[in-house]
């Protein structure tokens, strides 16, 4: 619901999930609507931590002359929550003058936004998704940054690839910069090419992609396929595809 977006969600909402046990265990969450569904698996103590970036899928169509920020179906989720009390989080980094929705209204933000949480509390960014490049891209590379241990959530609600008449739900909890690595294997599905690719957030500066080998140039931030860099900075993206 879009009254829980843009403002601290209280600890007795029943909107944040706390599951414990005494003994190991695993959690899976699935939710579905008629034609939309979606999995997540948590990620336990490894999804604990105060440095975080927001990645997720892009809209690369353009959704269309008609669709605006007070009419879209399409957005971008990051949800916080906080495990102590007195937890202060910054998100920063995404592009100046994105627009978020909070309850039922849209506002418009510069690069920066910093939040107080308790423990149990939760905090939801939406971003809503227009015909603009800044909206249906800005929010990729964006730092999250917080001074105690919090978990973090992403979502894409109605995602659109790069086609206009493909829609679905995703969502993934992510783990902190502190439990990444550098090195990873990707597995292609059932999908077409131009729909299955690999997005790549860089977590520091000077940060190099090697593909099967080879260090690779790729359009970096949504340029074009022919202004490409083989060097990524920290929050810079790029889209790795199949032909790659």
């Amino acid at each position: 619901s879009s009254s829980y977006a843009g403002r601290v969600i209280g600890a007795n909402e029943g909107v944040g999930l706390v599951l414990k046990s005494d003994h190991k265990f695993y959690a899976n969450y699935r939710g579905r609507s008629t034609n939309q569904a979606g999995s997540m698996l948590a990620k336990g103590k490894s999804a604990l931590g105060k440095h975080f970036f927001w990645l997720g899928l892009p809209t690369e169509v353009n959704p269309g002359s008609g669709t605006t920020i007070n009419n879209t179906s399409i957005n971008k989720v990051l949800s916080i929550m906080a495990t102590e009390d007195n937890t202060v989080i910054t998100l920063s980094g995404y592009e100046s003058g994105s627009q978020f929705i909070r309850d039922t209204s849209v506002y418009t933000s510069d690069s920066s936004h910093t939040i107080t949480l308790n423990k149990g509390e939760s905090y939801i960014y939406v971003v809503p998704v227009d015909t603009t490049v800044r909206q249906r891209y800005g929010f990729l590379g964006s730092e999250i940054n917080s001074s105690k241990n919090i978990v973090v959530t992403i979502a894409q609600l109605m995602q659109q690839g790069v086609e206009a008449g493909n829609r679905d739900i995703s969502f993934d909890q992510i783990i902190p910069v502190n439990q990444l690595g550098s090195l990873f294997v990707a597995m292609q599905g059932n999908g077409s090419n131009a729909n299955e690719k690999v997005i790549i957030v860089a977590t520091e500066d000077d940060t190099q992609i090697n593909v099967n080998g080879t260090i690779v140039n790729l359009p970096v931030n949504g340029n074009s396929a022919s202004n490409t860099t083989n060097t990524l900075n920290k929050g810079d993206y790029a889209i790795i595809t199949p032909d790659e």
